[in-house]
């Protein structure tokens, strides 16, 4: 994006390269890192302010120097939570950061820097009356905050791989401090005292990208997604081989293990499922073949078993109620659908995530 174009003062809008200003015949870096790993693509100089406007949605800036983002939730939600112990706390990630609604989605205020957020989890509690530790994988390094309900939000940076970029984040659900996170070219990440630190595992990984965890209920056991396929280890990490297949050397998106141990894996080619552990794969051929970022179980009222969904790229959301054995359309079409979960006030509402914000449905009876 261009602003104040073309001679002395002019300003221009990077991908990730941050805002720049032309003046006594040079260029010089004016934003001060809140732009990093965004991309500017408009830039309107109005009288007393600039507006930019790009992957983090609107932001604003006095002098060009410090950035906030415009109030209300920005264009893209990657992810959607809601606080375990307060039904009315949601919390939305975007590329422009977390935001935070105290009215189970009605209104949206940010909560954090303008970090790129591609994931959110909560860590288990220690108390039954502890939300828990609320981890972010971010575009620089993964971030925490121990009570997400404070104004201003205490985030703090795990210490290790700061600049490293996080698209995945998964406290382990039995065992307290233990969490790996997929990262961008360092494989998986991995903490054992509940993010304080957190350093990559390697142990024959190496440099692959990984795009999801998912913890198997065996102990030491686990599934990665990655950019060349799936990999699995045995022993909590100490080693790791290649699960042989159709999705070897394939980017794979996203893991579900549904009841009975049949697992599914979300493709850049679709929706696959193992009924043997991951030995062999087949296609579901229900679901288009398109890009699937997100797999989940939806526990929908009335006693029913759960619904498993997939959310695609272009192709919304595809339901089942019948644990995969046929899947339908459940709407969006044309949306990216990055997270769907029920509203936990109005349990017969469903919230989906998208590229152009959050969409509301009644679940059919």
């Amino acid at each position: 994006g261009v602003a104040r174009c073309c001679g002395e003062g002019a300003l221009v809008g990077t991908i990730g390269g941050e805002l720049w200003r032309f003046e006594q015949g040079q260029w010089r870096r004016v934003s001060d890192g809140s732009l990093a790993a965004q991309e500017v693509t408009a830039l309107l100089a109005l009288p007393g302010y600039l507006v930019a406007a790009g992957s983090p949605g609107l932001l604003w800036s006095g002098d060009g120097t410090s950035w906030q983002p415009i109030p209300g939730l920005p264009a893209a939600v990657t992810g959607l939570l809601v606080a375990p112990t307060d039904p009315a706390l949601w919390l939305a990630g975007t590329p422009a950061g977390v935001y935070r609604s105290t009215d189970a989605g009605r209104s949206w205020q940010a909560a954090s820097p303008t970090w790129p957020v591609w994931d959110m989890a909560f860590a288990p509690p220690e108390r039954s009356d502890e939300t828990g530790r609320l981890f972010l994988a971010r575009g620089a390094g993964l971030a925490f905050a121990d009570d997400p309900a404070a104004t201003p939000v205490p985030w703090q940076e795990a210490r290790g791989l700061n600049g490293v970029h996080f698209f995945d984040v998964a406290p382990h659900p039995d065992e307290p401090g233990l969490l790996w996170a997929g990262t961008w070219g360092n494989n998986v990440a991995a903490s054992a005292d509940n993010g304080d630190t957190i350093a990559p595992l390697h142990n024959g990984l190496e440099t692959l990208s990984a795009l999801d965890v998912l913890w198997h209920p065996t102990p030491g056991q686990a599934t990665i997604a990655t950019i060349l396929g799936l990999y699995r280890t045995d022993d909590g990490g100490e080693s790791w081989f290649l699960l042989p297949g159709p999705l070897v050397a394939q980017t794979v998106h996203s893991l579900l293990e549904t009841a009975g141990g049949a697992l599914w894996a979300g493709a850049a080619d679709g929706l696959w499922v193992s009924h043997d552990y991951g030995a062999t794969w087949e296609r579901v051929h229900d679901v288009p073949a398109a890009t699937v970022w997100e797999l989940g179980e939806l526990a929908v009222p009335g006693g029913q078993e759960p619904w498993l969904w997939a959310g695609t790229e272009g192709g919304g959301v595809w339901l089942s109620a019948d644990r995969g054995a046929s899947w339908r359309f459940g709407g969006l079409a044309g949306r990216r659908v990055y997270d769907l979960l029920l509203d936990p006030l109005q349990p017969d509402r469903v919230i989906a995530a998208t590229e152009r914000g959050l969409y509301a449905a009644t679940l059919p009876g």
